[in-house]
């Protein structure tokens, strides 16, 4: 039995490791090899022979485009080769574009400019360079039979998941199931999770699960209930008080933090082709800082519109950018500025565009970017202090837009209209609608079904059956990694029957 995994970052060592140790000693005659990303990560487990054949370092391998040992390679390749065999649209869009750190720059302009850091011909010769370790060394000589990811993102990752998917090979993630502290398998790069809905229509709920769903929707309806890793409702870090006091013990470590991040850099195992958050230059972590605290501070002179003064409104979250959820899932549509004018000027009349930050951005865009978004036609901004619970659970809220996320999943439970512009299990209810083309918006707003209870109440039970009951924090570790690690030898098992 054959087997990649990527190993990537504290994933690696609080997921990663456990579940490849947990393989060994079940099937010791198996081979792992593996990808790992970040150098902590890499020299981690780049002498653990016991566990790994083959252990590649992820982002520095990419500096093998200006190897001269690579050019013929580089050369003997195609796109149209590369499209034809992923069975993808572009590389641009299915695979570049992914990427956030080719297509944008880390660590400038506070967290990440919309400045490409590459040319087109190295972002060409990256995606060409991933093809080829795919398909010549990952798929080459050891066909993996089961591939195991923590998340997509980088070009690697989604040319593995296409190469995989055209080869008939599962490439298993973990994915929020959008109920509270709990998670499930994924084997697809959307959330749709074809594999559990593709036979909805005749699933029949355990009483557990259809008790369980029942009791979810019943308390969901009396306050809105965030997955684990999303709820800042309590979360004191987002409060006046804890970012000042926050900045203030950063403000103190800050020259430490600098100089570290110089010597970090000099390390050779860096990448040299671009940058990404693990190397940004040292002089911007220091004008990061400054920036953040400018935001932060400007927040405080915006004048936000009133919620209960607004009258019907449909809802539009900002989303974190980048970040998947938007360059991956809706490679589109990840204009959101534009995205928010196209959808004011397409609502009916008398209803306004809500927007309001999202918690984890606060700090990260400038003053202007709201005063631009207020300067929209029928568009308001409101304190992002304000929970959803209170924006979303309100009669004057008639729907709520989204590229993707949980917001769109909580606004379908509460019975609300959604449009999302990406693919999602949520789908299947019928007061939401999945669109790709802007000039239809206002037709099919209209065209939006009515809140079912018996067919959402099967989607929760559906969700609890696949899913299982574990917490984890906001870079996606889960805290006890048993239950994923029981899971993933499920599958694993599933497959090993085939060399018996």
């Amino acid at each position: 039995m054959n087997i990649f995994i990527i190993m990537q970052r504290n994933w690696a060592i609080f997921n990663g490791l456990p579940l490849v140790e947990k393989i060994k000693a079940k099937y010791p005659n198996c081979n792992i090899d593996t990808l790992a990303y970040k150098i902590n990560t890499y020299n981690l487990i780049k002498n653990r022979k016991d566990l790994f054949n083959r252990i590649w370092l992820g982002y520095k391998y990419d500096d093998n485009i200006y190897n001269k040992d690579f050019k013929k390679d580089l050369e003997s390749v195609s796109i149209r080769e590369i499209e034809e065999t992923l069975e993808i649209d572009s590389v641009w869009k299915n695979l570049i574009h992914m990427d956030r750190s080719i297509i944008y720059t880390p660590g400038n302009k506070f967290q990440y400019s919309l400045k490409q850091q590459v040319s087109d011909k190295d972002a060409l010769n990256i995606a060409k360079l991933n093809f080829l370790l795919v398909k010549n060394e990952i798929f080459g000589k050891n066909k993996p039979d089961i591939i195991i990811l923590p998340n997509i993102g980088s070009i690697f990752h989604n040319v593995l998941y296409h190469y995989a998917k055209v080869n008939d090979v599962k490439c298993w993630s973990t994915y929020s199931a959008r109920l509270s502290n709990r998670l499930m398998l994924n084997n697809s790069i959307d959330v749709s999770f074809k594999h559990i809905f593709n036979d909805f229509e005749n699933f029949i709920p355990k009483p557990a699960s259809l008790e369980f769903a029942q009791n979810y929707l019943k308390n969901f309806k009396k306050e809105v209930i965030r997955p684990a890793h999303s709820d800042f409702k309590n979360d004191s870090y987002f409060t006046t008080y804890s970012q000042i006091k926050r900045q203030l013990i950063k403000f103190i470590k800050l020259p430490r933090k600098v100089v570290l991040t110089y010597i970090r850099n000099l390390n050779k195992l860096n990448p040299s082709v671009y940058r990404t958050l693990d190397n940004i230059k040292a002089h911007q972590v220091f004008l990061n800082f400054f920036s953040e605290c400018l935001n932060l501070l400007s927040l405080k002179m915006i004048k936000y519109d009133e919620l209960n003064n607004i009258g019907k409104y449909a809802y539009f979250p900002l989303h974190v950018q980048p970040e998947i959820s938007t360059n991956l899932l809706a490679p589109l549509f990840t204009n959101q500025f534009d995205i928010i004018r196209k959808v004011a000027i397409s609502l009916p009349f008398g209803i306004t565009l809500l927007v309001k930050e999202h918690p984890l951005m606060i700090g990260r865009r400038k003053k202007k970017y709201y005063e631009k978004l207020q300067c929209l036609p029928n568009v308001k901004i409101i304190n992002h202090n304000i929970p959803t619970n209170e924006i979303v659970n309100n009669n004057n809220c008639d729907s709520v837009t989204v590229i993707s996320g949980t917001a769109g999943f909580e606004a379908a439970l509460l019975g609300k209209k959604v449009i999302q512009f990406s693919e999602t299990f949520i789908k299947i209810l019928p007061n939401v609608k999945i669109l790709t083309d802007m000039t239809k918006f206002t037709e099919e707003y209209k065209k939006i079904g009515k809140f079912d209870e018996k067919k959402t109440i099967l989607l929760l039970a559906k969700l609890y059956e696949n899913s299982f009951d574990e917490h984890y924090d906001r870079t996606n570790i889960t805290l006890n990694p048993e239950p994923y690690i029981d899971s993933m030898m499920t599958e694993i098992d599933k497959i090993s029957l085939k060399y018996n």
